[in-house]
């Protein structure tokens, strides 16, 4: 019987489908964050919630509504998120907006939800956030100034939620893939060396970890996913 819920956000993506599967084979009952319209193929242990995740209202009802189906929420893994190019000279607000708004509030309004429903629960839980390594490195990111400031954000808000949970059994981990293998990356960089990059199922394995009983000794966890890089 499966006992624990997981919210995962991003399950259209690449590294959020290999999340969803990883998870639905596992002890888990999954709440499939999509948009509304959006369509895709579940099991019978994932059911998808449409919400809008830069609404926070939209947010804070879906929360519910999954506490209220699977009577808690124990876990959530947040792969919602975008990229972009520009420096300094070429991101203004219209650009840093954007970035803001899918990397950071995306990541803010779910996070903030599911943290004050797991204090009501008061039997602790872990979330899952994903980074990049600019946002570890922000001069390495100079040329992708919106997203890293965006993803800078998100590990900060990590260790924020770390020192308020920490009495409370809620742990926030923070992934950091390297070069993810997806079709996208290979069409986009066709002479790439692809042995050096990750596979999302190597990044899937990671969260997996990061939520399961063996992490119950890490606090503040940050994981770096960098493949053969």
């Amino acid at each position: 019987m499966r006992n624990k819920t997981a919210i995962i956000t991003g399950v259209t993506g690449n590294l959020g489908k290999a999340v969803l599967e990883l998870f639905t084979e596992s002890d888990y009952n999954v709440a499939a964050a999509i948009r509304s319209g959006q369509r895709i193929d579940l099991n019978k242990n994932s059911i998808p919630f449409e919400v809008d995740l830069m609404d926070e209202q939209s947010v804070d009802g879906f929360v519910q509504a999954v506490a209220k189906k699977f009577n808690s929420v124990d876990t959530a893994v947040l792969t919602v998120g975008g990229f972009a190019m520009g420096n300094i000279f070429n991101s203004g607000k219209n650009e840093l907006d954007k970035m803001y708004k899918l990397n950071f509030e995306t990541v803010y309004f779910m996070a903030r939800a599911v943290f004050k429903k797991m204090i009501d629960q008061n039997k602790g839980g872990r979330m899952v956030f994903i980074a990049s390594g600019p946002a570890l490195d922000p001069a390495s990111g100079k040329e992708m100034l919106a997203y890293t400031l965006s993803k800078s954000l998100v590990v900060n808000l990590a260790k924020i939620l770390n020192a308020e949970g920490r009495d409370k059994n809620i742990v926030t981990s923070v992934v950091v893939p390297g070069i993810i293998d997806t079709p996208q990356n290979r069409t986009a960089m066709p002479e790439a060396d692809t042995k050096t990059w990750v596979t999302p199922e190597a990044i899937a394995k990671t969260i997996a970890f990061a939520c399961s009983a063996d992490a119950a000794d890490l606090h503040d966890p940050l994981f770096k996913v960098f493949g053969n890089a």
